[in-house]
């Protein structure tokens, strides 16, 4: 039987000038989606721009929205082809290097099927924003926007036939008897079911100035502070422990607390241009692990514990006394923080007419300079996670160090 999947969406929006300063917008969006099924998606949007004086040089925004999301393809496509049917997923723990798929005497075999719940409805949000924006003479404008967000109903995959293996610390874990602890369901088979427990919620703080008007220079520049807390990560993720939300909800993935962006252009003497991007962001959050799966759930997630004490297994860190002898382990998710990351990007031009009498045969030669990462900063792309390895918080790798590159371009 072929997998097939419906999705709809309707719009309709009207704009009403309540006042010769004062608008209000208004919109409806409905969405529907099939496999799996969910039809009760309306979503009501309402906007109000106001500006207090006449020459509208001030002008303040307030807008607020329902959004729905369907659930991702690729979620249906793996209910489908994993279904314990139509495809089988096994694991085996310490196998036969010979005949690894036949049973000996301590190997585990488990199975893996993915499906849906009775009901899952689709990924909801309440928006609301307010920003403030002014025109300023000669060409400049500034602006602040506060977002504010809650977000409910977003998809993670739970293992709701996980062992039944209690959380503890300080005592040494023992993953293979955790694998053969008592299961709710069925013995031998992890039962991973996506589930609408995803949640977050918090505020972005943005505020910034641009000037692209003028004849010498123009420039854009802003900064960001994002709050944001979230049991979620970027990508479907699953829970430490599939019975407990301890340590789940904390700072989004890949977002940086603090970050400024700026890019500009300036008309040099001798006919040179010369043009910047600049990205500076404090760390992103990584999650620490202890690189074992001590609850039998099979997944490699399980996070450390903090220790009171120095011992065998304990490792002294930047976070303090952190222990792998935990089973789900009481360390918040995404603790750690990447380096900050700056970027400066340049490039220099020159442009030369090689016959400006002729307007309609333009020939030109360009000559330019550019330059990616030109402070050589080392942008840190990952770290070690595991609390027991010799790199934990070590970066692992790194962006391009500093590039220079020379061109000519000639048009005709």
């Amino acid at each position: 039987m072929p997998l097939t999947q419906w999705r709809l969406s309707l719009y309709a929006q009207d704009a009403i000038k309540l006042a010769s300063r004062l608008s209000l917008s208004t919109g409806l969006r409905y969405q529907l989606q099939t496999t799996p099924g969910s039809f009760a998606n309306f979503s009501p949007r309402l906007g109000i721009a106001w500006s207090p004086d006449k020459k509208s040089t001030w002008v303040v925004h307030l807008r607020a929205g329902i959004f729905h999301d369907p659930n991702v393809q690729s979620a249906a496509t793996e209910v489908y082809r994993l279904n314990g049917a139509r495809q089988q997923s096994l694991t085996i723990y310490s196998p036969s290097f010979a005949s690894p798929l036949t049973p000996v005497s301590g190997s585990i075999q488990v199975s893996t099927v993915k499906q849906f719940p009775r009901a899952l409805n689709q990924f909801s949000s309440l928006q609301t924003h307010v920003s403030v924006e002014h025109t300023f003479p000669h060409g400049w404008h500034a602006a602040t926007t506060l977002f504010w967000a809650n977000n409910w109903g977003s998809l993670r995959i739970k293992n709701i036939n996980a062992p039944l293996v209690g959380s503890s610390i300080g005592t040494p874990p023992d993953p293979t008897t955790a694998l053969l602890a008592p299961r709710p369901i069925a013995p031998n088979e992890n039962i991973l079911q996506y589930q609408n427990s995803g949640h977050l919620s918090g505020t972005i703080f943005v505020a910034g100035v641009d000037h692209n008007n003028g004849k010498l220079f123009g420039i854009s520049a802003y900064y960001v502070h994002v709050n944001l807390k979230t049991n979620t990560s970027n990508s479907i993720s699953i829970p430490q422990s599939s019975y407990s939300e301890t340590g789940e909800s904390s700072r989004s993935d890949g977002t940086s607390l603090n970050s400024i962006y700026a890019s500009g252009s300036l008309h040099l003497p001798y006919k040179l241009d010369l043009s910047a991007i600049l990205d500076a962001l404090s760390g992103q959050p990584y999650n620490i692990t202890t690189g074992t799966d001590a609850n039998g759930d099979g997944n490699f997630n399980d996070r450390p514990s903090y220790a009171s004490a120095p011992g065998s297994g304990v490792y002294s860190t930047r976070f303090g006394l952190l222990t792998t002898n935990a089973v789900n382990g009481d360390v918040s998710r995404n603790l750690g923080t990447m380096p900050a990351r700056v970027h400066l990007d340049m490039n220099l031009t020159r442009v030369f007419r090689l016959n400006p009498k002729d307007k309609e045969h333009p020939r030109t030669l360009t000559f330019n300079a550019r330059s990616a990462n030109v402070l050589n900063h080392t942008n840190v792309t990952a770290v070690g996670t595991v609390v027991s390895s010799s790199t934990f918080s070590q970066p692992l790798s790194a962006e391009t160090a500093r590039r220079i590159e020379l061109g000519a371009r000639f048009a005709f």
